[in-house]
């Protein structure tokens, strides 16, 4: 009678103890795959600063090929036509040189944007569309984004400096196109003047920074950047005489 209740006890105790062990490694198992899952999360949505900055430049040139564009289709003055293709070749090719520095989501970002709003005769519905599908979509992933966290609002301020980049590169671009003939090529003149002014202060102040990635992508931007300024500033003066003569 002893023995069996000694050999039952012992049974007892054994798959307590099993189920104790399992239980616990069940847990380990749980909170290293929560680990995994946060520190996955966090990659995905937590740029890095050379990300950041690289992702601003090239969405600021993106805005600039896209007005160039309408510029080589509606100029009239050769020489403005001539800038503005020079415009959307040069800044192609920077874009170029940030594809490895940007994420390929932002990537795919740029793409969609260059096919809905590739500066050509474009209808105000199909922008309104682009517009209306930019804005889902940036609502879904910040739904889906984790709450209070410190990445979740380097985000959303990346967000916010996106978004008002791309409405105020809107805003020119429905400028652009209330011109016509020599009044749309000096307002076109006019906007790069500006644009070209906030970029090489932008690349200034990253290469201030100092940021490594950045530092030989900085270098060329910059002179190609002045270079363009320049050109503007020329034409600017250019287009000024011509319209002083006429009058």
């Amino acid at each position: 009678m002893k023995t069996k209740f000694l050999m039952t006890f012992a049974i007892f105790a054994i798959t307590t103890f099993a189920t104790a062990i399992y239980a616990q490694e069940q847990k380990t198992q749980g909170d290293r795959q929560i680990k995994q899952t946060q520190a996955s999360t966090a990659s995905m949505t937590a740029p890095t600063l050379p990300q950041v900055l690289a992702s601003k430049l090239m969405l600021g040139n993106q805005c600039m090929i896209n007005q160039s564009r309408m510029a080589v289709e509606r100029a009239q003055h050769p020489e403005v036509r001539e800038f503005a293709q020079l415009l959307v070749s040069e800044h192609a090719k920077g874009n170029e040189s940030l594809k490895t520095l940007v994420p390929q989501s932002f990537i795919k970002e740029m793409m969609a944007m260059d096919q809905a709003r590739d500066g050509q005769a474009k209808s105000d519905t199909d922008r309104q569309t682009a517009d209306t599908r930019q804005a889902d979509q940036t609502e879904t992933v910040n739904r889906d984004r984790p709450a209070n966290s410190e990445t979740n609002l380097i985000q959303q301020l990346c967000d916010i400096e996106k978004s008002a980049t791309i409405k105020k590169s809107d805003a020119m671009h429905k400028m652009l196109k209330e011109h016509e003939s020599t009044d749309f090529d000096m307002a076109f003149v006019g906007t790069q003047i500006v644009t070209h002014t906030e970029m090489l202060a932008c690349l200034q102040a990253i290469q201030e920074a100092k940021v490594p990635e950045l530092n030989q992508v900085c270098d060329q931007a910059i002179a190609m950047t002045k270079k363009h300024l320049d050109k503007a500033q020329s034409l600017a003066e250019t287009l000024a005489k011509k319209t002083v003569v006429k009058k």
